[in-house]
């Protein structure tokens, strides 16, 4: 399985020992100091009656290869309520990145939706943002639910994102924004952007999950609002950012299936400017340009993009980052399992037999390691949509709820619905200004961070 996140570095790209090899050795550099886990954690299924057992296989990979890192000896396992406090904890041995077992949902578990979060000490060092969580839903027949809350009327909030970083004044600029509910999910709707709480300026609807985008050229001395509707026929509302006087703005698009465009236009008439691209922490791209009338376009081919998230930067001729995008590269080879039972139809506690093969994107026999788990599809569990293949490309390196994450995966045709992904959810793992000068970041202890 293969993953990416996005980091970038930039020493300088004048001269041969400061251009993309000194460039990619500062990575690995700092890369080295800020080993980092990632766990993802396969439960036998999501809806539980207090006082069955839940089963649970770990897998705890390397953050950039993906592949099974041997330093934890211990992850630990949490059920949290709706206040975020633990009600059920549980300890669990890793042996060369793997583990497995279960853990009994005591009858004194109320019904309601709990959160399992799962993490090694090591992981702390880089805060709750990277633990994996997922929602487990627990029926309990013998108690009633926990007290419910007054009805209140629904909140809905309206968060904007201008491709790049910020707007600019006069600079035509491409704007993401995500209408979601007090939960934080995504809801549908349309809505109009107002100049000066008096004129539309442009239209727009939510494309899925929530996301949307439009276009709009900031004026000088104006001030931009966006007023949504949803589908339930609540209003939102809210600010946009304030544009800079100065400043740059990215725009990336496609200019065919295998390459992308970037371009730049600036405030600035004529600057050095470097693009640099990495995934999983290692740099797959770094270009130099020039600033002409304040324009300057760079053409990336997708192939030299690493597979998943990847993040460009562009910076001046200082080092310094003026503008950041996440983009989103496909997969070209992803491991299919293929499940084959001895019969359709069986009796009561009869012996199923089942045969199950991994095959990669050829169709060849593959060495894996997975978990399997059998459960009843009914009214209160439906087949889950969650896969690690779904996490470690994509949600384990995107802050923040996202809805329905193999939806990318099983609709590419969407290109859009990605776009805007990528858009509202980028942010980065480390602060570029601790790369630039090299800083180190205090860990735990080595006795302490294994468990």
């Amino acid at each position: 399985m293969k993953r990416i996140v996005v980091f970038f570095v930039l020493l300088s790209l004048r001269g041969s020992a400061q251009g993309p090899a000194g460039l990619g050795k500062a990575m690995d550099q700092y890369r080295a100091q800020r080993l980092q886990e990632k766990v993802y954690v396969h439960t036998d299924k999501e809806f539980y009656l207090a006082g069955e057992i839940c089963w649970f296989k770990l897998y705890v990979v390397d953050a950039t290869s993906h592949r099974p890192l041997d330093l934890s000896k211990i992850a630990y396992l949490e059920w949290l309520d709706r206040d975020n406090k633990p009600v059920l904890q549980e300890k669990v041995g890793l042996d060369r990145g793997h583990g497995d077992g279960s853990v009994y949902l005591p009858l004194t578990m109320r019904s309601g939706n709990y959160k399992l979060r799962v993490y090694t000490a090591w992981m702390k060092n880089y805060g709750e943002d990277w633990y994996f969580e997922k929602a487990i839903a627990v029926a309990n027949v013998r108690r009633s639910a926990e007290a419910p809350v007054a009805a209140a009327a629904p909140k809905y909030g309206v968060s904007y994102f201008p491709e790049g970083g910020n707007l600019v004044e006069d600079i035509e600029s491409r704007v993401a924004f995500r209408v979601t509910d007090e939960y934080g999910r995504g809801v549908s709707g349309e809505g109009a952007i107002i100049e000066d709480e008096r004129d539309t300026v442009a239209h727009c609807a939510v494309h899925r999950f929530g996301i949307g985008s439009f276009v709009l050229r900031p004026r000088p001395g104006h001030h931009y609002a966006g007023s949504f509707r949803t589908a339930g026929g609540q209003s939102v509302s809210a600010d946009l950012p304030a544009a800079y006087k100065a400043g740059m703005v990215m725009r990336v698009s496609a200019s065919d299936a295998n390459n992308l465009r970037v371009d730049l236009q600036s405030t600035a008439a004529r600057s050095d400017v470097y693009l640099v691209a990495h995934a999983r922490g290692k740099v797959k791209l770094a270009e130099a340009g020039v600033l002409r009338d304040g324009k300057a376009s760079f053409e990336i081919s997708r192939g030299k993009l690493g597979e998943g998230i990847n993040q460009i930067t562009v910076f001046d001729g200082e080092r310094r980052p003026l503008c950041e995008r996440l983009v989103f590269r496909a997969p070209s080879d992803t491991l299919k399992l293929v499940v084959k039972p001895d019969g359709n139809n069986y009796g009561t506690r009869k012996k199923i037999d089942l045969a199950v093969a991994a095959v990669d994107g050829a169709g060849r026999p593959a060495a894996t390691d997975c978990s399997l788990a059998v459960f009843r599809v009914d009214g209160l569990q439906s087949a889950t949509g969650d896969h690690i293949g779904s996490y470690l490309l994509l949600s384990s390196d995107l802050k923040g709820k996202i809805d329905s994450p193999d939806y990318y995966f099983e609709h590419p045709e969407d290109a859009e619905a990605l776009d805007n992904l990528m858009l509202t959810h980028g942010w980065r793992r480390f602060r570029w200004e601790d790369v630039l000068r090299g800083a180190s970041l205090p860990l735990n202890s080595r006795r302490n961070t294994m468990g």
